[in-house]
């Protein structure tokens, strides 16, 4: 028996990277996973191979800052399955430029994927948890929340708030037995990493490059999305029943190394 056999879940940016392997932690241990993408065809394939592999899947394609769509595809899960038993919010973008060339455009990206997207499917998942009777919604913050690097200023307001959003939350569901927690990663193998490669002019040896952003952690290598996939899925899971309220660094001992 599965430890999410009977249990469904929501997971927004599921095409891809972290969310994508969230997503196969999920469906390996016996959930129903609803891969939420703004990317239609990375949701789609993902669902194919959780299919594929003898799982229970559904592709929803749509745009977590679009409040409308995030109220569709809950709507959709509930439709097709009956129930959402947790959340896991990992949709999120990465943009970097020094303060002052910082465009209003730039601000609201960030903030409204990284910050509402998140808060809206909180908001339209909890009535569902409730029914349930029980729930775990599981944030995705970052290390650079604590500590960050030069010209990260909108990223790494944003996975501050996520960081008070998560403690805040917790305290408010907590007595209806609804788990709220982070994670904090440090430099993970996902597109994302890809991307900040391409922005510091590497488009030959990308995969070089992402590969030395490990260098920066205390363990002197890059972190493998499904690494961070698991730390995920305990916190969803019934395993981290006393667990709420709480930032897990997966993070390769960057902010011990800082401390």
């Amino acid at each position: 028996m599965g430890r999410f056999d009977g249990r469904t879940y929501l997971i927004t940016g599921g095409g891809k990277g972290i969310g994508a392997a969230v997503a196969d932690e999920v469906a390996a241990g016996g959930g129903t996973v609803a891969v939420f993408d703004i990317d239609g065809d990375a949701a789609t394939e993902k669902v194919a191979q959780i299919l594929a592999a003898g799982g229970r899947a559904l592709a929803l394609q749509g745009d977590a800052r679009d409040d409308t769509a995030v109220r569709s595809a809950v709507a959709a899960v509930v439709r097709k399955y009956g129930q959402i038993n947790g959340l896991a919010a990992i949709a999120g973008v990465l943009r970097l430029a020094p303060i002052a060339e910082v465009p209003d455009s730039q601000w609201r990206d960030v903030v409204e994927t990284n910050v509402l997207g998140p808060f809206q499917f909180v908001r339209a998942v909890v009535p569902h948890l409730r029914a349930a009777g029980s729930g775990s919604i599981v944030l995705a913050g970052s290390a650079m929340a604590f500590a960050s690097n030069p010209e990260a200023a909108l990223y790494s307001a944003s996975k501050g708030a996520i960081v008070a959003m998560t403690n805040s939350l917790a305290v408010e569901l907590a007595t209806e037995n609804i788990r709220v927690n982070c994670f904090a990663p440090g430099t993970v193998r996902t597109p994302m990493a890809r991307e900040l490669a391409q922005m510091q002019g590497a488009p030959d040896n990308i995969d070089a490059v992402v590969d030395s952003f490990g260098q920066g952690h205390p363990m002197r290598r890059i972190i493998e999305a499904e690494e961070v996939a698991r730390v995920v899925a305990f916190l969803l899971s019934d395993e981290a029943s006393a667990v709420t309220g709480s930032c897990y660094g997966v993070d390769a001992g960057m902010l011990a190394n800082l401390a």
